[in-house]
């Protein structure tokens, strides 16, 4: 019987963006919840995902970081492959990482609204095709969890709230909760043929109180 005090006791999760922000608060629990945690950062963050390795190391919790740029699609199949070489499988998958590139909607670049999307949006895409690969690859070990595996997907406010000089970001995030959406005919494909179909749960946004003064405060 798992202890209530470790409910992810023998799983991997994987937290995309997990050096800063949300997505290090994202990697904190859930090694207080007994999970082994894969902190993935970008390769410029890597002292920062190192620091939380280490926080999580300190309090008695198992953890390791993977450098990626989760919009380019051959860097994230090499960190799933990366961590699953290291810790096993994955079980988890905390689609956190997002990036911003500011400015007034006349002086938005069309490389910078395109950066944003393909991290924020595209990135939640390759992240979550290859977590299912995963899953499905391993199968359920009723032993740990009753789920193949689980995918969170991190969105906005600003999905909702009108932010100036922010469009591109806010253009990324409204539709993740389509891609939620989505989700759920993406978790039957899988189940089609002879699996019980299942939903995966869904929350509205709600507002986080993050550093100021950082351009990716959903943490790289």
């Amino acid at each position: 019987m798992m202890e209530a005090s470790v409910p992810l006791s023998g799983q991997v999760a994987l937290v995309t963006g997990g050096s800063s922000g949300i997505g290090k608060a994202c990697a904190v629990a859930m090694a207080e919840a007994g999970a082994t945690v894969v902190v993935n950062h970008r390769p410029p963050s890597r002292d920062k995902a190192a620091e939380v390795v280490d926080r999580i190391r300190a309090n008695g919790g198992k953890a390791i970081a993977i450098g990626a740029d989760v919009s380019d699609e051959d860097q994230v199949r090499g960190m799933f492959a990366q961590a699953i070489d290291a810790e096993g499988t994955v079980h988890i998958l905390v689609n956190n990482a997002g990036i911003q590139r500011d400015a007034d909607f006349l002086n938005m670049t069309l490389e910078n609204w395109r950066l944003v999307l393909d991290v924020n949006l595209t990135g939640q895409f390759i992240c979550a095709k290859e977590a299912v690969r995963e899953f499905l690859r391993r199968g359920i070990d009723k032993t740990v969890s009753k789920a193949a595996g689980k995918i969170i997907c991190m969105s906005s406010v600003h999905q909702v709230i009108p932010w100036a000089h922010h469009v591109n970001y806010a253009a990324s995030r409204e539709p993740v909760h389509g891609e939620l959406g989505a989700g759920n005919g993406a978790a039957q494909d899988p189940h089609q043929r002879d699996r019980p179909r299942r939903d995966p749960n869904q929350h509205q946004p709600f507002r986080l109180e993050k550093p100021r003064g950082s351009r990716e405060a959903a943490g790289t």
